[in-house]
């Protein structure tokens, strides 16, 4: 059945797991340049980062995300409770609120808080230096 669509990111959303709005576009891409943030071991994308993680994957052809997702779980996250208690912005947080959200669609830019510049040598994870 053409209809049911082998995609990883619709078994996504079947599973129920992840509102349709939220499961990311996907696209066949060429990875053309390396990762910033796997070589600063802050990617947790894997295969679906548009970039490299190897010398080995450049010029590969393969199925990556396409637009802004979240990328790395909310300070506020706490696993033990499975919620984000001080958390402001709920929903619409660009960090994840648990594992399943990495790779999920980010808010669109009138519903997310605003970001916050880093310094040039900031990490992007709290507490990292």
């Amino acid at each position: 059945d053409p209809s049911k669509g082998g995609s990883s990111t619709n078994m996504l959303a079947e599973q129920g797991e992840i509102p349709e709005s939220q499961v990311p576009d996907m696209r066949l891409k060429k990875k053309k340049e390396m990762c910033g943030r796997f070589s600063r071991g802050e990617c947790s994308l894997g295969k679906i980062c548009p970039f490299a993680h190897s010398e080995a994957e450049l010029g590969t052809i393969g199925l990556s995300v396409c637009g802004k997702v979240k990328t790395r779980l909310c300070v506020f996250w706490d696993p033990q409770s499975q919620a984000a208690k001080g958390c402001i912005y709920g929903r619409n947080c660009n960090n994840a609120h648990g594992e399943r959200e990495i790779g999920t669609k980010r808010p669109p830019p009138e519903m997310a808080p605003p970001v916050k510049r880093r310094r040039d040598g900031e990490s992007v994870i709290a507490g990292r230096e």
